[in-house]
């Protein structure tokens, strides 16, 4: 009898088990699928309103000791302050934006003596190419401008001609950018002012709590995302542009900015720009520029291995091999937002799991 009800019971465990899993795989699928749909679908629609949100959120403390201590009212203070933010971001990214667009044209101005400078890199190297293998004097540069003369071809017959076609399509872009930039300023002042009475509406419903424990999960463990992105690409950038003026480099600002936006993608790192260039610059005989190159790029990698677990993998609980992955996956799925799209995505997935688990 007893025997009996032991298997009994084991049955029961194991149909309990069974039945939890099938419930878990369900839940993971369906909210993999939610969660799809709304970076693909929603998440386009309410951009601006959800920087909306995240500028509120940050100036509502502030409003509110002005309110309570001073008895101004939380709209002109948050309008004060979001003004100075906008100014203070409008300011530094002119200031940027200054500096890059005079490396860009001085970069487009002296390219006629660069392209001469790296044809000399290019003879030098295809003469060294021909007595290496044993080759026809002349063979391996013939290849290269065939080669060359290749892709020049294409890009004056496919991408010139689309860059023409799209330029009206650009200019509405930013005409588009414009009125969302208004409809955030808008946005932020109206959730300011009624931060309170909209959390007191929502405060009502059934799932509230959920809601705001997805929502609290998301933010920690986004914010820890992105922040350390930051700081990372801004270290790498100080890096290369500190390595870059050793150099004497005119464009060390631009390519320095280049080469840290690069390094911030899985795969590609700032190697597929420092390690050519160091290469070229060893067949050109200066040691001392390849030695710099090559500093910069270990001591990018140092700082990315160094920086990286402790500011994203302790910080979101998530390893950083599933990082690499969301952000791999984001990007075949959303395009080069899928950057920022995928590893969003695998945060909300897991922080939607551990509410409905309970965990």
């Amino acid at each position: 009898m007893k025997t009996y009800e032991n298997d009994l019971q084991n049955n029961q465990s194991k149909d309990g088990k069974g039945i939890n899993k099938k419930k878990y795989i369900l839940t993971l699928l369906g909210t993999t699928l939610g969660v799809y749909l709304l970076m693909k679908c929603v998440m386009p629609l309410v951009v601006p309103f959800l920087f909306a949100y995240l500028i509120a959120a940050a100036l509502l403390p502030l409003t509110r000791i002005f309110e309570r201590k001073l008895k101004i009212p939380k709209t002109i203070t948050g309008g004060t302050l979001l003004i100075l933010l906008l100014l203070f971001l409008g300011c530094s990214l002119f200031i940027l934006l200054k500096n890059l667009i005079n490396q860009i044209v001085t970069l487009l101005t002296n390219l006629p003596v660069y392209q001469a400078s790296i044809m000399n890199i290019v003879d030098s190297i295809c003469v060294r190419c021909d007595g290496m293998f044993g080759l026809i004097d002349g063979q391996t540069r013939g290849f290269f401008d065939d080669n060359i003369n290749t892709v020049f071809a294409t890009i004056q017959r496919n991408i010139l001609p689309s860059i023409s076609q799209h330029t009206l399509f650009i200019v509405i872009k930013i005409i588009g950018l414009t009125g969302s930039i208004i409809f955030l300023i808008a946005a932020t002042l109206l959730m300011i002012h009624d931060a309170d009475a909209i959390k007191k509406s929502y405060s009502k419903l059934l799932i509230y709590e959920d809601i705001r424990a997805i929502k609290q999960k998301i933010f920690s463990a986004g914010v820890a995302y992105f922040r350390a992105q930051l700081i990372i690409m801004s270290i790498v950038a100080a890096i290369n542009v500190g390595g870059l003026l050793v150099l004497k480099n005119r464009y060390a600002l631009l390519i320095g900015i280049v080469i840290a936006i690069i390094d911030a993608f899985p795969v590609l790192g700032s190697g597929i720009i420092l390690i050519p260039w160091a290469i070229i610059s060893l067949f050109s005989k200066d040691i001392f520029d390849a030695a710099i190159l090559m500093s910069i790029y270990f001591l990018c990698q140092l700082v990315r291995q160094i920086l990286e677990p402790r500011l994203i993998g302790d910080k979101i609980g998530i390893h950083p091999i599933f990082t690499i992955m969301a952000i791999y996956v984001g990007i075949q799925l959303f395009g080069i937002m899928g950057f920022i799209l995928g590893p969003l995505s695998l945060v909300t997935i897991r922080a939607i799991i551990e509410v409905i688990n309970g965990s």
